[in-house]
């Protein structure tokens, strides 16, 4: 697609997967090497992602957590900094990208993302707002806020505003204009209890 601030450039789809986290009431695993129908989250949600992304992948993540060869892994600096400080060690990657590059942010725990990835995309190329975000969930739909899709340079101005370490996602990323891409609950249901864990086994392929 064109950058519509330089007509004769090339927008690029890049993908960032926060993929550090520990779910609590997981007793503390790696969402990240959670199996699913005999694949990892992981792997799920980076072919999702693959499916649209053109440019880098990138995966923060520490040490611990095995990604391909083809990604680029990365972490925020100090470690377990909360999604916000994940997505500026993310997009720091991709320093000497246009502003007008688009980014798919996904929460390692979505692997429902393929449902819905595409859809961010367009949205976001469409809309010419800083971006696009899932609307989904039980037993009411809310914006998911990390199952989402930003123009680079709209990331970059809203994580100048707020210190990376600990702030919310909302007050870092509430500020962007957004489009709604409305999606079934199922498919944006994340994992945080093995109940969603046992959910999602009977609805990935392996």
């Amino acid at each position: 697609m064109l950058c519509p601030s330089q007509p004769s450039f090339r927008t690029t789809v890049h993908a960032v997967i926060l993929a550090g986290g520990r779910g609590k009431r997981l007793g503390g695993v790696s969402k990240a090497d959670i199996m699913l129908s005999g694949r990892r989250v992981l792997d799920i949600v980076l072919e999702a992602a693959a499916a649209v992304a053109d440019g880098r992948m990138i995966v923060v993540a520490p040490d611990s957590v095995v990604v391909p060869d083809t990604v680029t892994r990365t972490l925020e600096d100090p470690p377990a900094g909360g999604p916000v400080a994940g997505i500026g060690a993310g997009i720091a990657e991709l320093e000497d990208a246009p502003p007008c590059d688009l980014v798919l942010i996904l929460a390692v725990d979505t692997p429902g993302a393929v449902c819905f990835v595409s859809d961010l995309v367009e949205a976001t190329s469409r809309s010419g707002l800083d971006g696009a975000v899932v609307v989904g969930g039980a037993p009411e739909p809310f914006i998911q806020r990390l199952q989402a899709c930003y123009r680079l340079g709209a990331l970059r101005r809203a994580l100048a505003l707020v210190p990376p370490h600990g702030c919310s996602v909302h007050r870092a990323l509430g500020v962007l204009k957004v489009a709604a891409v409305h999606t079934a609950p199922e498919f944006s249901q994340d994992i945080d209890t093995w109940q969603d864990v046992v959910d999602w086994h009977g609805r990935v392929q392996p």
